[in-house]
């Protein structure tokens, strides 16, 4: 039964994408916010074939206006969510380029690049920097790695540098909790089918993923803060780390509703 789930789960997104990545590839070029609804429209599909439901409580920031979201990080399903919700750029790492089908969604969304060499570090924060200042809403996974799903990893406070240059920006504290498989609340013993960690593969750990039950995964989007207020990268990203903590702890401990959310993939 999970094979076959799997294997259809697989197949309704792949058609998916065939169905839109020329559209996508075409609006990239002339139109990049018909593009960027597109990719949005992608996830929000992809998530409903794959059997995930999502739920966002809080306020993310509006479309069209500089800002800079933090969420925690425990799978690649967390850029379908994020993606999903907010349609905005995300800040990743430079081996996602080789991910297989969802690449050619991200890259043409016109997600940024860091690679964390020191001598690309100069030339990448302006790319940021630049986007920003552009008017775009970019996602950051502060963690800088996936992890367990037992515990937030500490934030990386370099990753709070461009708030220093830019100390008005808002800063968005996101809050991500996968907390239900059927209705039934994620224990410890469900994480390494829903967490990507370590030296698992892409392949089969999306196969095995495909292959459970209706997924809920929840979204809390927390009051803006700006660099000005808080103080330094550090103590930015402390402060960022314990509303999402404190946010991760709400959701995973919920109630958990037999019937899915009013606005859940909405």
């Amino acid at each position: 039964m999970k094979h076959l789930r799997a294997a259809w789960r697989l197949t309704a997104v792949a058609l998916l994408a065939i169905t839109l990545i020329l559209p996508v590839l075409a609006a990239g070029k002339w139109r990049p916010r018909l593009r960027n609804r597109l990719v949005q429209i992608f996830f929000k599909l992809a998530l409903r074939a794959m059997g995930v439901r999502w739920s966002a409580k809080g306020t993310p920031p509006p479309a069209g206006t500089p800002a800079l979201m933090v969420s925690n990080h425990l799978s690649y399903i967390d850029i379908f969510v994020l993606c999903a919700a907010t349609g905005a750029i995300f800040i990743a790492k430079e081996d996602i380029r080789g991910w297989p089908v969802v690449r050619h969604f991200v890259n043409s969304a016109g997600t940024l690049y860091v690679s964390r060499k020191p001598q690309a570090m100069k030339e990448e924060a302006a790319q940021l920097r630049d986007t920003l200042l552009s008017g775009q809403r970019l996602v950051l996974f502060a963690e800088g790695t996936t992890g367990t799903g037992t515990r937030i990893l500490p934030f990386r406070s370099g990753f709070f540098s461009l708030c220093e240059e830019l100390p008005d920006l808002p800063v968005y504290p996101v809050s991500l909790a996968y907390t239900a498989i059927d209705g039934i609340p994620v224990g410890r013993n469900w994480l390494p089918h829903v967490a990507w960690y370590g030296d698992m593969t892409f392949a089969g750990h999306l196969w095995q993923f495909l292959g459970l039950g209706r997924m809920t995964v929840g979204l809390r989007f927390h009051a803006p803060v700006t660099s000005r207020q808080i103080g330094d990268r550090k103590m930015l990203a402390r402060y960022c780390h314990g509303v999402v903590q404190e946010g991760w702890e709400e959701l995973r401990h919920a109630r958990v509703k037999k019937e899915a959310p009013a606005n859940a993939g909405a």
